[in-house]
C-alpha cells in the first residue's frame, strides 16, 4: 500500500501541473472543457485520454521495474515507462499550446489497478503486468488510429500519426513476454486508462 501510494504521489510531482497550483479550477472531472477554445471536443477528448494512457502506462512501468525478478520483463518495463514519458513530455507542449486544461487527480479505477498490481508477487505479477499492458495497448491503438485518420487539429493529429508505431511496437513485445505458467492465476479486469494529468515537460525524465 505504502508502495502505491509514493508512486502515485511520483505522479503528481513528477508527471502533471496541478489544478491548484496552474489556479486551473476543480481537478477529477472527465468532462472538463477546454480553456479558450483552441480545440474542437473530439481533439480534446483525444489529448485527454492520450495524457491518461500515456501516464497510466509509465507509472505500470515503474511498478513493474521493482516488482519483477523477469530480466526481460524488467528491461520491456523501463523502457515502456521512458518512451511514454517522452510522449507525455511531447504532449504536455501540446496542451499548453492549444490551452487544453488540466486536471490531477488520479481516478479510482486506476488507483484499484496500480494497488492489484503492487499486492501481486513472482509469476502471477509478471502475468497481471503483460495482460494489463496488452490491454491498454490495444485500446490505446484503437484511440490514436482514429485520431490519426479523422482528427481535426493537425498537431493532434501528427502526434497519434508519429506514436502509433511505437504503441504497436509495445503491444507486439508485451504479447511475446515469457511468463510462468504454473503461478499465473486469473486474469485481471483491466482498464486503467483513467488519469486526467497533464505531464511537465521541465521535469519529467
Amino acid at each position: 500500500m505504502c508502495l502505491v501510494i509514493a508512486l502515485l504521489l511520483g505522479a503528481l510531482i513528477t508527471g502533471c501541473a496541478t489544478n491548484e497550483q496552474e489556479g486551473m479550477g476543480t481537478s477529477g472531472n472527465l468532462s472538463q472543457a477546454v480553456s479558450g477554445g483552441a480545440v474542437g471536443a473530439e481533439d480534446s477528448s483525444f489529448a485527454r485520454e492520450a495524457c491518461q494512457t500515456g501516464t497510466a502506462e509509465m507509472e505500470i512501468g515503474r511498478l513493474a521495474t521493482l516488482n519483477t525478478r523477469n530480466k526481460e520483463l524488467r528491461k520491456f518495463a523501463r523502457s515502456l515507462s521512458e518512451d511514454h514519458a517522452r510522449a507525455e513530455e511531447e504532449l504536455a507542449t501540446l496542451f499548453s499550446r492549444k490551452a487544453i486544461a488540466p486536471e490531477a487527480e488520479l481516478a479510482s479505477d486506476f488507483q484499484s489497478s496500480l494497488q492489484r498490481l503492487a499486492g501481486l508477487k513472482g509469476g502471477e505479477f509478471d502475468a497481471a503486468f503483460k495482460q494489463q499492458v496488452i490491454s491498454d495497448h490495444e485500446r490505446a491503438i484503437e484511440l490514436f488510429s482514429k485520431q490519426a485518420e479523422e482528427g481535426s487539429d493537425a498537431d493532434l493529429k501528427a502526434f497519434a500519426q508519429k506514436r502509433l508505431p511505437q504503441l504497436r511496437a509495445h503491444l507486439e513485445t508485451a504479447r511475446g513476454l515469457p511468463v510462468s505458467s504454473d503461478t499465473e492465476g486469473p486474469k485481471p479486469e483491466l482498464g486503467v486508462n483513467s488519469v486526467l494529468q497533464i505531464p511537465a515537460a521541465r521535469t519529467l525524465r
